[in-house]
């Protein structure tokens, strides 16, 4: 049976919560590497964070956050994107509950974060989405 052009997207694309960017681009593809650029204030983490609580919800997996700057990632912060994306509370919670924030301002924190942190929440974790914000 031939696949839909909606069934190929869904399989090889994932959702970035925003439907308008979704059909521009399909979403972000799954198994792959994604640049966001931009100025400053442009939305990049905004972005980022509306990915990670859409895989959450969407996938149910864990998301591994690396925020390397600004601090601004926070529970909070994403509650109030999937409230906005209209989820319950007990949605929303549950959401935010699997995206997981590290902070590292200094590189050896990071590489550190990546290459010992990361690979144990591989192997603990059913990780769906990993982001690093930002690479600047």
């Amino acid at each position: 049976m031939e696949e839909t052009m909606a069934e190929l997207v869904k399989r090889f694309y994932r959702s970035t919560g925003v439907p308008v960017l979704d059909q521009l681009m399909y979403g972000i593809p799954r198994g792959g590497l994604t640049l966001v650029y931009g100025s400053q204030k442009a939305g990049k983490t905004t972005f980022a964070m509306q990915c990670a609580v859409q895989v959450a919800h969407q996938e149910e997996k864990h998301v591994l956050y690396l925020d390397t700057e600004s601090g601004g990632v926070g529970p909070l912060r994403l509650y109030s994107l999937a409230a906005a994306q209209g989820m319950d509370q007990a949605d929303a919670q549950r959401a935010v509950s699997l995206i997981h924030i590290h902070q590292a301002n200094e590189l050896s924190d990071q590489h550190r974060i990546i290459t010992d942190d990361w690979r144990t929440a591989v192997e603990t974790f059913d990780v769906g989405l990993f982001v690093v914000d930002s690479i600047a």
